[in-house]
Parts: structure tokens; C-alpha cells; sequence
């Protein structure tokens, strides 16, 4: 607590001593009597006591478990637990210093009677992770405004907002099968479903007999249902220094967002019952938690792969956004020269045709190589969730060359490109570009606007992902 003095009233001591003296100039009583209005003023603030506020400060989050772009409504409700006034109140509260301020602001004027509360709320863009508050701090006046104590409030309630992946519930609930874990093929076999009759073959099991067949034609026949296989799907999270970029300061980038979305798509798809694996495009070497060299990759659980490698894999993968701040700006970067550095509000990034280039540069040669890494490593009859931001040429490229080796492909794709600036907007033009050249090659694309829960998108757009 610190407790400071505020001499406002000094102008009224001036303006005291100047009565007395024209009137001890003049001989005259009424300048004396004059002298007594701004004295009263400089004996009022002299007088006038250091506050002591008794205050309880509560906290709210809501949601309390938000999704990485969304946005999270703080509340901070101030009781006065005192028997006076408090006129001038000034409540500042402790904002972690990674959390950008979307709506309102954290600081507010009040003035509480006894025994009353007042409360002021603003809004914060939540990203991955645990970020702890600070306690708020007050500051009191007294009526006179002579007297200032400033200190901070352990407040009540929430003082960390996290940002995880865990699930609560399957997103795929009411789209799975009954029998998850498995697609129709276009060929007959075992199963549930009739597909054709066949002729009767030494060895078929008595149970596919078509025995009304034999009972009508006195011919042996055996019945073929439609196989079912399982589905396995490899989700493909794309977090290359082009995709590590945010609409503004403090808001979660393409890379991160992508990060989640991936993971999430991993957990609703695993509790549906499918065989999933992960890959990851745009991590560096020192960045993979037990793969080494080449492309990161866990198998799907029934070829070996685990869960807990599989999380791994999209920490490290959400990790990268920690480096988004010196990672050049796609989009700026092609229409720079040599020597000229471009700063996008939009995108918070420095482009640069000189060293920031590096990464992007590293990122082109090493392209082929995980395009071939990719292929060798796909299971036989695989389907790959690409998730991506989309803001360069590469998804679009990979896509295409998947789709013409016969592997289906479909798009998740967060919307990083919000931020209404010049650069945001060229960004967007591209992005809506590469996202119907995607659709016009038969490609199924998912959006997930910045607006929308990612829920809400995977509920309504799973069967697409999974036929």
C-alpha cells in the first residue's frame, strides 16, 4: 500500500496571502474577510483523512474453458465492504501480458456507497495455454481528492484462464455409426449389408448359402454382403513459417489455431472409433519430441502408434507459436526489395527479402522431400485431413498432388485473415483464392471462421470428413 498526498488546494493558500496582503497594502478589512474563502478551502484538504477501504474484489470468466480465437468476457465485481462512501474509486485489473484486450477495457472509475457493488467487464482473445492474472489494483481518493492510497486486491474467483484441448464431450456423437470405425468398399465379402449372389464356391461358410435360391432353382448359390474396412484417416497439421501469422497482436496465429483444430479433429475422430495418425508439416528438427530426422509421424493405435505421441506431436506442433513474431509476412514478402523491410499491422510481421527470408527459403527446398516423405508413408487406402490456414501456395500444391496419386484429401482450414488493413485484405483475396481452386478440383473445404465455435463446425462438417 502506498499512500501519497496531493496538494490541490495550494493554488487556495496563494490565492489567501494575496488578500492579506492588498489588504495590509490598502489598510482595508475586505480583502482580510476575502481571505477567508480560500482558506477554508486549504484547511478542508488539510484536514481531510488518508481512505480506508475495506473492498472485496470478485472474478468471472466466461467461458471458463474457452477455445484458442475466441473471445473470453471478464467481469470483475467490486464490493465496498466499509461503513463510507468510497467516491472515487479506480480499479485497474492485472491482465496477463500475453492476452491481447478485444472488447471494453480493464480499467474502470467507480464510485460505491457502503455495502454496495458495482462491476465493469471487457473482453480478451484466449490462446493455447495457462496464463495467470495479477491482483487488481485500486486506487482511493478522498472526498477532497488530497488524499490517495494506492494497492492491490487478492481478488476472488478465477485468476488463471487456460486454454486446452481436452474434450469434454465427442463432437461426432449424433453423425457416427452405430459401428464406427469403418467405410463401405465397392466390393462384396463378409459383412451386414447384401451387395450380390454369387456362384457357390467349395469352402463358403453354410451361413452365406442362398437357400431360397436352392429351395426355387435346385442351384447352389452364395450370398456376398458389402466389406466394410477400417477407416484411417492421417491428420495433417500444417504450422510452416508462412502459417505463423495473427490477424493482430496478441491473437493466436494461423500455425497455433491449426495446432488445435488438428487436435481436436484427432480426439472426436479416436472416440468415433476410427484409426487416426498425425503428421506434421513446418517442424524443426530440435522441435520433435522423439522422431529425428524426416517427417513427424504417428501411426494410427492398431499399426503401433499411441495416443500420447499423438499429443505430443501437437504440443510441439503448438509450440511453434511462440516464434510467430519473427516469421516474415507471406504475403508482404513478395512485393519487397532486397533492402526493404515491410511492418503489416494486420499481421503484426516483418518482411524482409534478406535474413527473415531464410525460413521461407528453407521451407521451398525442403518442400519435395516432404511431399515424397508424406507418400512413402501413407497406409495403403488412407484418407489425409489437411489442416491449414491457407496462406500460401503450398496446402494447394500438396493437395494436388495427393488427389493424383488417389489419396482423398479434405481441407480444415482456420481463418486468419480478419484484421480489416491493406495486408489482411490481399491475405484474404489469396486465401479465398486458393480455397475455390480447392473446391473447384472436387476437394471438401472447412471453414472455421473466427466467429464460430470449432464444435460447431466439426458437428456440422464431420460426415464430410468422414463419409
Amino acid at each position: 500500500m502506498t499512500r501519497y498526498s496531493h496538494h490541490r488546494w495550494s493554488v487556495g493558500l496563494a490565492g489567501a496571502l494575496a488578500f492579506v496582503a492588498i489588504g495590509l497594502l490598502y489598510g482595508s478589512s475586505e480583502p482580510l474577510l476575502l481571505a477567508v474563502v480560500p482558506l477554508s478551502y486549504v484547511a478542508y484538504g488539510a484536514l481531510s483523512r488518508y481512505p480506508e477501504p475495506t473492498l472485496d474484489i470478485e472474478r468471472s470468466l466466461s467461458p471458463s474453458a474457452p477455445t484458442p480465437g475466441s473471445t473470453v468476457t471478464v467481469q470483475v465485481t467490486v464490493t465496498n465492504g466499509g461503513d463510507r462512501t468510497l467516491p472515487d474509486l479506480r480499479v485497474v485489473d492485472g491482465v496477463p501480458d500475453e492476452l491481447a484486450v478485444t472488447d471494453g477495457t480493464p480499467r474502470a472509475g467507480l464510485a460505491i456507497p457502503a455495502g454496495e457493488s458495482r462491476s465493469f467487464t471487457y473482453g480478451v482473445m484466449a490462446k493455447r495455454g495457462e496464463y495467470a492474472f495479477d491482483s487488481p489494483v485500486v486506487r482511493t481518493r478522498s472526498i477532497s481528492g488530497s488524499r490517495v492510497v494506492t494497492t492491490d486486491v487478492e481478488p476472488g474467483g478465477a485468476t488463471t484462464l487456460s486454454c486446452s484441448t481436452t474434450v469434454d464431450r465427442t463432437p461426432i456423437d449424433r453423425t457416427a455409426r452405430r459401428r464406427t470405425g469403418t467405410l463401405p468398399t465397392d466390393s462384396g465379402g463378409p459383412g451386414l449389408e447384401f451387395y450380390s449372389t454369387r456362384e457357390y464356391r467349395p469352402g463358403d461358410p453354410v451361413s452365406r448359402l442362398d437357400w431360397r435360391r436352392l429351395a426355387r432353382t435346385d442351384e447352389l448359390s452364395t450370398i456376398d454382403f458389402r466389406e466394410e474396412q477400417a477407416t484411417r484417416l492421417i491428420v495433417l497439421v500444417d504450422v510452416r513459417p508462412p502459417a505463423r501469422i495473427a490477424p493482430r497482436p496478441g491473437y493466436p496465429t494461423g500455425a497455433g489455431l491449426a495446432a488445435y483444430a488438428g487436435e481436436r479433429v484427432y480426439e472426436a475422430l479416436r472416440s468415433g472409433g476410427h484409426q487416426v495418425g498425425v503428421s506434421v508439416l513446418g517442424l524443426d528438427a530440435g522441435d520433435r519430441p522423439g522422431h529425428g530426422a524426416g517427417l513427424p509421424w504417428v501411426e494410427p493405435p492398431a499399426e503401433g502408434g499411441s495416443v500420447a505421441a499423438a499429443r505430443a506431436l501437437f504440443e510441439a506442433a503448438a509450440g511453434v507459436e511462440s516464434d510467430a513474431n519473427a516469421v516474415p509476412d507471406p504475403v508482404m514478402r513478395e512485393w519487397t526489395g532486397n533492402a526493404t523491410a515491410v511492418r503489416d499491422p494486420a499481421v503484426g510481421q516483418q518482411a524482409a527479402r534478406g535474413d527473415a527470408d531464410e525460413p521461407a527459403r528453407r521451407d521451398r527446398a525442403d518442400e519435395p522431400d516432404r511431399v515424397e516423405q508424406l507418400l512413402a508413408r501413407l497406409p495403403p487406402g488412407a484418407q489425409v485431413l489437411l489442416v491449414s490456414p491457407l496462406l500460401d501456395d503450398e496446402p494447394s500444391e500438396l493437395t494436388e498432388t495427393l488427389l493424383s496419386r488417389g489419396v482423398p484429401v479434405t481441407v480444415l482450414s482456420p481463418d486468419v485473415t480478419v484484421s480489416d488493413t491493406p495486408g489482411s485484405r490481399v491475405a484474404a483475396l489469396r486465401r479465398r483464392n486458393t480455397v475455390t481452386s480447392l473446391q473447384f478440383r472436387g476437394v471438401t473445404v472447412v471453414e472455421w471462421p473466427p466467429n464460430e465455435s470449432l464444435e460447431v463446425v466439426i458437428d456440422r462438417s464431420l460426415p464430410e470428413v468422414v463419409p
